[in-house]
């Protein structure tokens, strides 16, 4: 692991908020922190914090690797939510980010009840989602998502 963030989950965290991002994508990250992706103290009714991690491999690009991993580093000092690990970041190694971070959960929280995971080119209302959850119990095992039927891999 490059960047590691295991404080992300000490203390009472009701939802942890994991998007998948790419190196290049700055811009992505910065508006998520402002809008969607912000950290919440409290969920409200008694329910714990919401943190928010963004996961990344390395750049794909060997000539760009250096300079972003600069300034991608200075991004971490600033807010303190990246998770990187040393592999490409590609399409065809998106197995590989969602792995490590299971990995990644099951080490440093084993007892956040609530994970949401999502992609950085996409708008999520944080209070349509806590309000979704408010009469789910974590015993549930709840998976929720999109179901594509007749899909088709690209080869």
């Amino acid at each position: 692991m490059l960047l590691n963030h295991p404080e992300k989950c000490a203390g009472d965290v009701y939802m942890l908020v994991v998007v998948k991002s790419v190196i290049t994508q700055h811009d992505r990250r910065e508006v998520i922190r402002q809008t969607w992706g912000h950290e919440w103290e409290s969920a409200g009714l008694g329910r714990g914090a919401v943190r928010t991690l963004f996961l990344l491999g390395t750049a794909s690009k060997q000539e760009e690797r250096t300079h972003y991993q600069q300034l991608l580093a200075y991004e971490d000092r600033l807010y303190a939510d990246i998770l990187q690990w040393d592999f490409l970041d590609s399409f065809f190694n998106l197995t590989l980010k969602e792995i490590h971070f299971l990995k990644w959960l099951d080490i440093y929280c084993p007892n956040v009840p609530f994970v949401f995971k999502g992609d950085d080119d996409v708008f999520v209302n944080p209070t349509n989602l806590l309000e979704f959850l408010s009469d789910r119990q974590p015993q549930e095992n709840l998976f929720v998502g999109d179901v594509l039927k007749h899909a088709r891999p690209i080869r």
